[in-house]
């Protein structure tokens, strides 16, 4: 059977390998997203760029929602392990396993993390490129 603080130190290391994740996600949306605006920008006098600049704006809005979705997997997981912790941390009285937890593990709004919402800004900016390609 395990302590509390060995129950502590697996939450810890738990929770920031879903950091790390995060991290990487982050890295990866950000990479995509930044490439396919550059591309965007060289398509867009391009009288030739018509189809390009429809590809990339759906290949942009995939891959935001591709990385939407893992980004609130995160959270989801990080929640799970808060509420775990939550239930089965009477008598800790060690540092806590998280920094700061701003709000409680059960609320709507641990899912508007800033790495959740650049996902959606992703996403709302190339529909808006789209829209701006077709009307003109």
């Amino acid at each position: 059977m395990s302590t509390i603080e060995e129950n502590a130190e697996v939450i810890r290391q738990l929770i920031q390998h879903e950091n790390e994740l995060t991290n990487h996600r982050m890295g990866w949306l950000n990479t995509v997203q930044g490439l396919l605006f550059a591309s965007l920008a060289f398509a867009w006098d391009s009288t030739s760029g018509t189809n390009l600049i429809t590809i990339l704006s759906v290949v942009g809005i995939g891959s935001a929602i591709l990385a939407y979705v893992s980004l609130l997997m995160s959270s989801y997981a990080m929640n799970q392990l808060l509420g775990w912790w939550d239930q089965n941390s009477q008598g800790y009285t060690g540092p806590p396993v998280i920094g700061a937890k701003f709000v409680p593990h059960t609320s709507i709004l641990a899912f508007f993390a800033p790495s959740n919402l650049l996902s959606l800004l992703f996403i709302f900016a190339w529909v808006g490129v789209l829209m701006s390609h077709c009307n003109s």
